[in-house]
């Protein structure tokens, strides 16, 4: 995501996600976009600083998906990585929304 060139807005805010670690996900899950950026956060890459990857600054992330059967496994998502990968300064805060991608913004299930 970070090297993509098409959609021109893609990888700068993927770039501003990790610099702040604020997340959301639309038709996120069971919460892997949580632990992918987490990951990238907590072991880093060679071309980012610990600025850029906000240096041990929290992370947080809301799921949003039209499946409610996914907001369980966002909860135990969200104990596996305050547990294991981000219990340093900030922690890890992850939740879940409902949210219909085929309704516009607008529309009462997206309110």
């Amino acid at each position: 995501v970070l090297r993509v060139r098409n959609p021109s807005w893609m990888a700068p805010a993927a770039q501003e996600a990790l610099q702040t670690g604020s997340v959301l996900s639309i038709g996120g899950g069971p919460g892997f976009d949580a632990a992918a950026v987490a990951l990238l956060r907590g072991f880093g890459k060679p071309w980012a600083s610990s600025h850029e990857l906000g240096d041990g600054a929290g992370l947080r992330v809301r799921v949003l998906d039209y499946e409610l059967g996914w907001e369980e496994q966002v909860q135990c998502m969200d104990k596996a990585l305050s547990a294991s990968l981000c219990g340093g300064p900030g922690g890890v805060s992850i939740d879940f929304g409902k949210c219909d991608i085929t309704k516009p913004l607008s529309h009462k299930t997206n309110t």
